[in-house]
């Protein structure tokens, strides 16, 4: 499953939110966060329990060359960046099972840091349990960039 904020078009027409440039970020979180269940939160620091990943090496990595494409045949805006390379992760106490794409504001995790969207599908390759090797989260799509499909924005 994949959601995406459900404020995110009033953020991108009053340009509170510029995918491009704005700095965006990943956070890992475990099967006792309800980041895949409360689709109309607006930010981070909003979930019940976020369940943040807390395996060895673990930190949140910045999306980088992002990208935005329209795909004409869906009306979708497709925002892309690179699979993200972690370290070698060590075993966190529960599996994982979600990924949150945020735009980072504060290092606080309050009411300023967004949410873009949240996947939790096979693509993404979740849900994964950590065993200390390296882990490179791929997004799917045809070249593993497509980190959220945007419905009804496309120019």
């Amino acid at each position: 499953m994949t959601y995406v904020g459900h404020d995110i078009p009033r953020a991108l027409f009053e340009g509170e939110l510029d995918l491009a440039s704005d700095l965006l970020k990943v956070a890992l979180v475990m099967l006792n966060t309800t980041a895949d269940t409360e689709d109309q939160t607006v930010n981070l620091g909003d979930f019940t329990s976020l369940d943040e990943f807390d395996g060895a090496n673990y930190t949140r990595l910045t999306l980088s060359n992002v990208t935005l494409a329209n795909d004409l045949a869906t009306g979708e805006v497709i925002l892309k960046a690179d699979p993200l390379p972690y370290g070698a992760l060590g075993t966190g106490t529960r599996p994982l099972v979600a990924v949150i794409v945020f735009k980072e504001v504060s290092a606080v995790d309050d009411t300023l840091n967004p949410i873009l969207g949240v996947r939790t599908d096979a693509a993404a390759g979740l849900p994964f349990t950590p065993v200390g090797l390296t882990h490179t989260l791929n997004w799917g799509g045809a070249n593993e960039d497509e980190v959220l499909r945007l419905a009804g924005l496309s120019a």
